[in-house]
């Protein structure tokens, strides 16, 4: 089977750029192109491939004892278990795994009750009245644009003078401080 349809047309061709080559042509059931006009100029060709699977039960029915059946269907059941899902052993020592997964808890509470109230206040104000409607919204676009109160320089040297503030090296309160206080 093969792509015949154009993938990528204009209005003065047609043309077959991407191809698909196969060395099994019996495993391909069908092909035909995706219309992806919104995110490209070419469409996309694709193939359904059938894939044999494997059988195994083939090698338990190969014998006739069927104690040596069931013991090839456990010993191969078992290796694909231990192959795909093994079984891991973890000790837990420290009460980090237990507090990080109280502080995920946590946060997800904050963010579901943080999303139910934005969307009681979304419900509230749209169900308002239209002019206290639109002071919500020119609230929200058009916050203050009051000039800062503090002294940008001023701030640089307090954080500037963080780490003595947090490491003393002497027993006296650095200067930055004092005048923060």
């Amino acid at each position: 089977m093969f792509v015949m349809k154009p993938i990528r047309v204009t209005r003065t061709s047609r043309t077959l750029i991407n191809h698909i080559i196969t060395n099994l042509p019996m495993c391909i059931s069908a092909t035909d192109v995706i219309a992806t006009s919104i995110v490209s100029d070419h469409d996309s060709p694709f193939a359904c491939i059938n894939v044999g699977v494997d059988r195994y039960l083939n090698i338990v029915y190969s014998c006739d004892n069927p104690e040596e059946q069931l013991e090839h269907l456990n010993s191969m059941f078992k290796e694909f278990i231990e192959r795909h899902a093994p079984l891991r052993r973890e000790r837990v020592t420290k009460d980090c795994q237990i507090r990080s997964l109280l502080q995920r808890d946590v946060r997800n509470k904050l963010k579901a009750a943080i999303s139910r109230a934005r969307e009681t206040f979304t419900r509230q104000a749209l169900s308002s009245n239209k002019p206290k409607l639109w002071r919500i919204i020119h609230r929200i676009l058009k916050p203050n644009q009051q000039p800062l109160r503090q002294d940008p320089d001023r701030l640089d040297s307090f954080f500037a003078c963080t780490t003595g503030r947090t490491l003393p090296v002497s027993g006296d309160l650095p200067s930055c401080l004092k005048e923060e206080i």
